[in-house]
């Protein structure tokens, strides 16, 4: 969906946000996408 150098520039947003974890960054084949649908509390 991003191209690899826009997910690059949040990198070093990330690094500020996280300070210990695990973060992939991979090349996916999405086979189906379903959005969810929104309630009057996620909203």
């Amino acid at each position: 969906m991003n191209a690899e150098e826009h997910v690059e520039r949040l990198i070093p947003i990330r690094d500020e946000m996280m300070s210990e974890g695990l973060v992939t960054v991979a090349k996916v084949r999405v086979l189906e996408y379903a959005p969810g649908t929104r309630t009057a509390a996620g909203a």
